[in-house]
């Protein structure tokens, strides 16, 4: 079989059970570690960059930061090299925080004050690469946990006052 046959059946044999999502948590290993305002910013251009994730809104609160993201076009990356079908996403969302030190359901309870959390994965589990060159953008060492999936709440405007 042709080098360009086996790279062709690859995009073919990547199968998922869609029905099974993840929730990731990539933090320090620091529970203190802070990331400066610039460093932070530097990070998301960097994946917003490589079409990894794509910003949408952002909270910013009197000691926190959340950036909400949406997976861009190469996302799949984060956790597999193989070819991925496009009408699939490797995830629902992701959030990216910086601040106060907080708590997280994963694992029995986790507090970290800077994480990146993918929210309905495919994967349990990110590739090495992608662990390293945040490693390494960081200077810290990096943990990750995983659950099942958590669905979000659904945020919800107030009705308007009817008089």
């Amino acid at each position: 079989m042709s080098l360009e046959s086996r790279q062709h059946q690859h995009v073919h044999d990547v199968k998922f059970n869609t029905d099974k999502r993840y929730d990731l948590l990539l933090r320090s290993s620091n529970v203190g570690f802070r990331l400066a305002d610039g460093a932070a910013r530097a990070l998301i251009l960097n994946l917003r960059t490589n079409y990894l994730l794509l910003p949408e809104e952002e909270t910013i609160g009197e000691d926190f930061v959340e950036v909400h993201c949406k997976p861009g076009p190469s996302a799949h990356t984060i956790f597999t090299p193989r070819g991925f079908p496009t009408e699939l996403t490797a995830f629902h969302d992701a959030l990216v925080y910086f601040g106060e030190p907080r708590e997280l359901d994963y694992d029995g309870g986790v507090r970290c004050a800077f994480y990146i959390e993918f929210r309905g994965c495919l994967f349990n589990e990110l590739m090495g690469d992608f662990k390293r060159q945040f490693k390494q953008i960081l200077n810290t060492k990096t943990l990750l946990n995983h659950r099942a999936h958590v669905p979000q709440p659904e945020t919800t405007e107030a009705p308007a006052d009817s008089d």
